[in-house]
């Protein structure tokens, strides 16, 4: 397909919201910090005194209700596609059978996997327009549908080969995809793992939960090693034989990141025997005194984490993955929790540094509407959470090109959809806009968000499988901060 198409949706309807309107009703006034959202927003509002120009003295702590003013209007724009700030333009919508769960940029192409309809294949040389180059069932081509499950959020892809777990037959398909219109896969079994991380451009590739290595210096004839990674640095499996470390990231060749807790940052110079470099401290208990669970991975780096710039930033960022319905403030904040570290100093400490959060809440309804998507509040915070679709959640985000020690986040947080953020020079971290999809089922599950240029992004629901085309038109840096006295 060679053009976006725009999608009409009916108006949503009021029954799939009415037990998350009782839970406001009775629970919007409570939160981790005693006070409503709108007292937190202030507070927030109140620590902008610290100095820009140098690194703050105190730990900082914003939310999703302390969103930057913005000159641009209406303040709030309703499109097709959702709500969003007046700085996000909706595009359109590229639908996608199934349930989307992750996409990569590697050049000029864009990669989806989908846990049911297989691997997509974008050309987006104009990435307000994407053309479909080829997609393929997990099965390799047979034509057979093959679940893949919860794997493969975040594509093990590097232009010429992708690594995608199948949960129904214990394996990796290791696909050719240099001609996306005619992919092929070869089958490693026991290769499968919740998310595959490629290495020196997926000439190896580790897997998360299970501890794999696979050599794919010879792609063609993919070698599984006996060992497992997992042990070598001192994970202990569970019951099940899983490992808890939801993913990993290669800050640059040989070193890796884990998001686990602690979390571990690892060398990896030799692929096949990788060693501790050092670990972070272990999370302090989640932080809820409601009795609710806490998030769906252990500690505050559990699902996901990023070191720009190949561990050349100042700044460390990382997160777990809530499993929140219903009201943000009955559940601690890990889960819905963005958190950054400074990085200083760490070849002498083996440390990093708590500098700052960003925290998810539950909107104040002050938009006046009621029912679906339009609950969603003047900055951007739905004020009942859609349950059963993870809810209020952090989950994966992607720095913009021009991040330097600071600059651009877009983060996708389920429920609350895209939130763009600005993180500061002094590591404070504000809410610069969002975009809240509508998804083809009246409310946001967003899962993924990636930047395709400098100001287009992808935005990937899970409930719907859509692939939102979204444009940011406010202030962009050449490198770092986003100068917020633009705005």
């Amino acid at each position: 397909m060679s053009a976006v198409p725009s999608v009409n949706h009916p108006a949503p309807s009021m029954g799939r919201f009415v037990l998350a309107l009782i839970l406001v009703a009775g629970l919007v006034g409570c939160n981790n910090g005693g006070g409503s959202p709108q007292s937190v927003a202030t507070a927030a509002h109140g620590a902008k005194s610290v100095a820009h120009d140098a690194l703050a003295s105190t730990y900082s702590s914003t939310t999703s209700a302390d969103a930057l003013p913005l000159s641009c209007a209406p303040s709030q724009v309703v499109s097709p596609g959702g709500r969003s700030s007046c700085n996000l333009l909706w595009l359109g919508r590229y639908p996608i059978p199934g349930q989307t769960i992750g996409g990569k940029l590697v050049g000029n192409r864009f990669y989806v996997t989908n846990w049911t309809s297989g691997f997509y294949v974008f050309d987006v040389t104009t990435p307000d327009n994407p053309t479909l180059l080829g997609n393929v069932l997990l099965d390799g081509g047979t034509g057979s549908t093959v679940q893949s499950q919860v794997e493969n959020e975040d594509p093990a892809v590097n232009g010429q080969v992708a690594v995608l777990s199948r949960t129904a037959y214990k394996d990796a398909l290791v696909l050719n995809i240099s001609d996306p219109a005619n992919m092929k896969g070869v089958a490693v079994p026991g290769g499968d793992a919740h998310v595959q991380v490629c290495l020196y451009d997926c000439q190896w590739v580790y897997g998360s939960t299970t501890g794999t290595i696979m050599d794919l210096r010879d792609p063609a004839h993919p070698v599984l090693l006996p060992q497992k990674w997992t042990d070598m640095v001192g994970f202990t499996p569970d019951a099940a034989g899983i490992y808890k470390v939801h993913a990993l990231s290669e800050v640059r060749p040989g070193m890796v990141i884990t998001a686990s807790d602690p979390a571990k940052v690892i060398d990896t110079t030799d692929p096949a025997n990788p060693k501790v470099l050092f670990s972070l401290p272990p999370s302090p208990p989640p932080s809820n005194t409601l009795g609710e669970p806490g998030p769906a991975q252990p500690g505050r780096i559990g699902h996901n984490s990023l070191w720009p710039e190949q561990g050349k930033d100042r700044f460390f960022l990382g997160l777990s993955e809530g499993v929140y319905d219903g009201v943000c403030e009955l559940y601690p904040n890990e889960g819905r929790t963005l958190y950054l570290y400074d990085t200083t100093g760490w070849q002498q400490n083996n440390t990093f540094t708590p500098l700052s959060q960003y925290t998810l809440v539950t909107g104040n309804g002050d938009t006046g509407a009621s029912g679906g998507v339009a609950q969603v509040d003047s900055h951007g915070n739905p004020s009942a959470v859609e349950p059963g679709v993870e809810g209020c959640s952090t989950h994966w985000f992607d720095p913009h090109p021009s991040f330097h020690n600071g600059g651009l986040i877009a983060m996708a947080t389920f429920s609350h959809g895209v939130r763009l953020l600005n993180v500061e020079s002094n590591g404070r971290i504000d809410q610069l806009g969002y975009f809240v999809s509508n998804g083809a089922a009246g409310f946001a599950s967003t899962v993924d968000v990636r930047w395709v240029s400098d100001r287009i992004m992808y935005v990937l629901d899970f409930a719907s499988g859509s692939m939102d085309i979204v444009e940011y038109t406010g202030p962009l840096p050449t490198q770092g901060p986003v100068d917020t006295s633009a705005l």
